[in-house]
């Protein structure tokens, strides 16, 4: 049965206000923090009775804008120490003193000991002050709601409740019903951030020093403004005006701290929630001078006959209320009627913070650098292109790297791969993508985003493959000041099949990599050979992630089959390895689950040539690997369809064609024992007697993981070393006089066709004013006998 319960809001549109859980009848929904930082509800479905009240009490669901259009106020306290404890001018403070002299209650947001915000309820004026003054963080309303329905349903004492407008909009949601006694206030805002971002941001402030006090209105120092000010137990202070302060910057000026609703809220418009709306005024005095003394004007919005009533029993208690144009408070507070819109770079900052210091993080975020900007075959549609880039990215980022991975130029493979492929649909999951560029002088730019720039793995360098892609796979558009790196690079053959013009510049660009390796071992020969340049070989980078890392991708993906299996993968279909497929099938006397290459220009036809059931063309990549996984055998004549294998520790037979280059087969199986897993025939599998032949992993991974943990020490070491300034000029001055022939004599063509095209006119010109002198001088004959007609006619 569907629950009829809260689970149908999405975290997107969540607001955390609580009335959910306040609402339950019985205790099935807990607020939960997310790993932003961010309360939302969870239920327990072995409570949860399905009466749907959670959903009846969500202003999100049924969003209510009872309250008119508002009238406009500006307001100031006649009590200038009030409101030099206030955040602007006291009008908080004067509807809460009404309401305590009157015997009644008021809810509003206080700091906890470790200055994480909630909701209390206090009836004295003593526990006042530390609900004054704006709190830059969310608020946990906890058990509130219900208290304050406990009190307005036993007595008629008048509550205040003050809040952010969803917090407003959420206890009259679940209250159900106006009760008179209630007064709800909402202040205009501009989005709430985490607990977890302002304790990082204080933590780093603070170092070994215990805070006394945390004050983001401190008028005594900077007057009317918004600030920061921490005080530390040992009488030390960090203070700075909100321009000169990132935890500022980061909630007011870029929005990219708050929580996921906050870009869109559906409370923060007019009518507004409250009965009152508060707010610094900013930019009255550009209204009117005296409106503005410095020490602070609030705003007051009154959006109901029940605000009315109040704001004329307050007026003794103020030196200034007067009405103003709510159009000049749009101007300078515009979340009056929207709200802010949410950071593109939001998810990323969140990110970032939970890798390194708020100040890093925050820079990172707005200004999107990074520490690495990798180079891969990464859209390519292909299973092993997909995950080989995924685990050196996530292998980077383990290591505590921020890292960017740069799309293909335009001037690579034309436009082919940028649409809607499964490469890309995998990639905007879990990578930073940067824009896609022209060419290298536009890739330059760059430059000012990344620190250090990684060469990925796969067959870069196969000069069939890449060949058009120039020297962006020498990473030819990286300043010298940048690092290059080249992680378990490959050239996917024996050789290196370059024309020698070609080879001459990308000799060039090779000897600027600060760090060289490949990933087999005929790499580190074409290196030396073709280049002059020393290499390692380092370990192929699936190998590197840990296999969790792989486990998380399958979370969907837990039970699509009921029966055992064996998984085939087949990049280059044959009638030799269909009758091997059928063969292992037979033998095992289990079903076949068939993939192929995904790549759409090969796949209807490869599926045509296997011609077997079960097959599952264009696959998505979770899919592809949930069946690698869970497969009691593995058939295949890919290099990473083998990779998969090991890791998943699974026994296979690798099939590939006599003619075929295997020299990235012959690097990686002979190193660990494997190499009689490689068969041209049905004849080789029952001669080796593969199919009952165990592969002893535990020696395997034993060598494996030597090999990683040297490979990653590598990676690592190769990221933090100085970079190496030793540059060859004239062969660089030589290199960059080529690219400017190379623009002149584009330039020169260009100039050229254009030429051609004016000429062209120029003569279509001359033939027009031709035809048109010509037809003039019939006319001419044609018309003085034409009127000698007509007089004769007369």
């Amino acid at each position: 049965m569907k629950l009829n319960s809260i689970e149908k809001i999405s975290h997107a549109n969540c607001t955390g206000c609580g009335a959910c859980y306040n609402i339950c009848p019985k205790n099935a929904i807990e607020m939960k923090l997310n790993d932003e930082g961010f309360l939302y509800p969870i239920i327990d479905k072995t409570k949860c009775i399905n009466c749907g009240l959670c959903c009846k009490s969500c202003a999100v669901l049924s969003p209510k804008y009872e309250n008119k259009e508002p009238k406009c106020y500006a307001v100031m306290s006649n009590d200038d120490a009030l409101r030099m404890k206030s955040s602007s001018g006291g009008m908080f403070s004067m509807l809460a003193n009404y309401v305590l002299d009157n015997e009644g209650y008021v809810s509003g947001a206080v700091f906890n000991d470790d200055f994480s915000v909630k909701h209390i309820i206090i009836d004295n004026k003593n526990d006042l002050d530390p609900l004054r003054r704006s709190k830059y963080l969310q608020s946990d309303t906890n058990t509130v709601f219900k208290q304050i329905k406990e009190k307005l349903e036993n007595t008629s004492k008048p509550i205040l409740f003050c809040g952010t407008p969803c917090q407003v909009a959420g206890l009259k949601s679940f209250l159900g019903k106006d009760y008179k006694a209630l007064i709800a206030v909402d202040f205009v805002c501009h989005g709430v951030p985490s607990h977890f971002v302002l304790k990082k941001f204080i933590e780093e402030k603070a170092g070994n020093r215990e805070i006394e006090s945390i004050n983001f209105r401190r008028k005594e120092e900077f007057g009317w403004t918004t600030s920061m000010y921490i005080k530390f137990k040992n009488g030390e202070v960090y203070s700075r005006l909100f321009s000169n302060d990132s935890y500022l910057k980061a909630f007011s000026n870029h929005c990219i701290s708050r929580r996921k609703s906050c870009g869109n809220c559906i409370s923060n418009r007019l009518p507004r929630q409250g009965d009152i709306t508060i707010a610094d005024f900013w930019g009255v005095g550009g209204y009117k001078k005296e409106y503005d003394d410095k020490k602070g004007t609030s705003l007051s919005l009154v959006n109901s006959s029940k605000g009315e009533v109040l704001l004329k029993k307050l007026k003794p208690s103020m030196k200034l209320c007067e009405k103003a144009p709510i159009e000049h408070a749009k101007k300078f507070n515009g979340c009056i009627y929207k709200s802010s819109p949410e950071h593109p770079e939001r998810r990323r900052f969140f990110k970032l913070l939970k890798q390194f210091n708020f100040e890093k993080a925050f820079d990172y975020a707005v200004n999107r650098k990074f520490d690495i900007g990798m180079v891969g075959i990464w859209y390519g549609t292909n299973y092993g292109s997909i995950l080989t880039n995924y685990a050196l990215y996530k292998t980077m980022e383990k290591l505590g790297y921020s890292v960017l991975m740069l799309d293909k130029p335009l001037s690579m493979w034309g436009n082919m791969e940028y649409g809607d492929t499964i490469a890309r649909r995998f990639g905007k999951k879990h990578y930073e993508i940067s824009k896609v560029y022209k060419d290298k002088y536009d890739l330059k730019n760059l430059n000012k985003y990344c620190n250090t720039f990684v060469l990925g793995s796969d067959q870069i360098w196969e000069y069939g493959l890449c060949g058009c892609a120039g020297n962006f796979v020498f990473l030819d558009f990286v300043d010298r000041n940048k690092k290059k790196i080249s992680y378990a690079t490959s050239f996917g053959r024996y050789s290196y099949n370059a024309p020698n013009n070609i080879k001459k510049v990308n000799k060039y660009w090779m000897k600027q990599l600060d760090f060289v390796s490949v990933r087999e071992n005929s790499g580190v020969d074409i290196c030396k050979k073709e280049f002059d340049v020393s290499a390692i070989q380092n370990l192929e980078p699936t190998f590197l992630l840990p296999l969790d890392e792989y486990e998380k991708l399958l979370t969907n993906f837990d039970s699509l089959e009921n029966e055992p299996f064996i998984t085939t993968y087949t990049l280059e279909p044959t009638p030799v390895k269909k009758d091997i497929l059928l063969f292992v099938s037979e033998k095992f006397s289990m079903k076949l689950v068939n993939f192929l290459d995904p790549n759409p220009t090969r796949l209807n036809k490869n599926n045509e040539l296997l011609g077997l059931p079960n097959t599952k063309p264009g696959a998505e990549v979770e899919e592809w690997l949930y069946y690698m996984k869970n497969s009691n055998f593995i058939v295949t004549d890919s290099f990473h369809g083998v990779c998969f294998s090991i890791l998943f520790r699974k026994n296979f037979i690798l099939v590939r064609n006599p003619k075929d280059d295997i020299s990235r087969f012959e690097s990686l199986l002979p190193r660990w024992g494997l190499r009689e897993r490689l068969v041209y025939s049905k004849q080789e599998i029952i001669d080796k007697d593969l199919i009952n032949k165990k592969i002893d992993y535990e020696t395997v991974w034993k060598k494996i993981n030597e090999e990683k943990e040297t490979s990653i020490k590598w990676l690592k070491n190769a990221i933090e070393a100085p970079k190496n300034f030793e540059i060859t000029d004239i062969d660089a001055i030589n290199l960059e006089l080529e690219d400017i022939r190379n623009l002149l004599s584009k330039k020169d063509s260009y100039i050229s066709k254009l030429e051609s095209q004016l000429d062209k006119v120029n003569n279509d010109v001359i033939n027009i004013q031709k035809s048109i002198s010509h037809r003039l001088g019939l006319f001419a004959t044609w018309l003085p006998r034409k009127l000698i007609k007509i007089f004769k006619h007369i």
